[in-house]
């Protein structure tokens, strides 16, 4: 598919957008509206899963959704956010980023105001249902505004400059058996929390 994306429509629940290997190519740009994946309104239970997205200002653009997966997904070369994910932090949802790709792009994976619930996979002591987990970076990192109990474990990252970026009291963040290489300032930096 080439210089086209994908949008839900606001109000979706139980959506499955599944890219068989198949690839979204933008243009490149950085206008406000160039996304690869759009999902936007009070969306639910949506998944995005086996797909290629390359050349848009954000690879996925999750606003508002409730029960948001994304797996096996390869974003390339996003100008801004290869995964923005923006929630309401007075509002638990669950949020799974597993097992995904990311490369040549400006910013990695960020949550900004998604509040979790629930337990962490395996025997972490925090309670989460926002998971960050096994996903392969380079060149962009994980970063959390204001998003509480997410858990961010297994991921390999590389060639960034903050490769795990917690700030504006995201509490109780559980970062646990990443492998991070070449970070050009601060493998983690942490500012502004209760607990981590």
């Amino acid at each position: 598919i080439e210089s086209q994306s994908w949008q839900n429509d606001p109000t979706e629940t139980g959506l499955i957008l599944d890219g068989n290997g198949h690839t979204i190519t933008g243009l490149g740009s950085t206008g406000i509206d160039h996304d690869g994946v759009r999902i936007s309104g009070q969306s639910s239970n949506v998944q995005v899963k086996n797909l290629i997205i390359k050349d848009f200002k954000n690879g996925i653009n999750s606003i508002y959704s409730d029960n948001l997966t994304i797996t096996g997904v390869t974003v390339d070369s996003a100008s801004s956010y290869a995964m923005y994910i923006f929630g309401n932090a007075n509002v638990q949802t669950a949020t799974s980023i597993t097992g995904n790709t990311i490369k040549n792009s400006d910013q990695g994976i960020r949550l900004f105001d998604i509040n979790g619930f629930n337990s962490c996979p395996g025997n972490h002591p925090f309670p989460s249902s926002v998971q960050i987990m096994s996903n392969t970076m380079n060149g962009a990192g994980i970063g959390l505004s204001n998003s509480k109990h997410v858990c961010i474990a297994n991921n390999t990252i590389e060639n960034t400059t903050n490769s795990i970026f917690v700030s504006n009291q995201s509490d109780y963040a559980n970062i646990d058996g990443n492998t991070i290489k070449n970070s050009q300032s601060a493998a983690l930096y942490v500012l502004s929390l209760i607990h981590i």
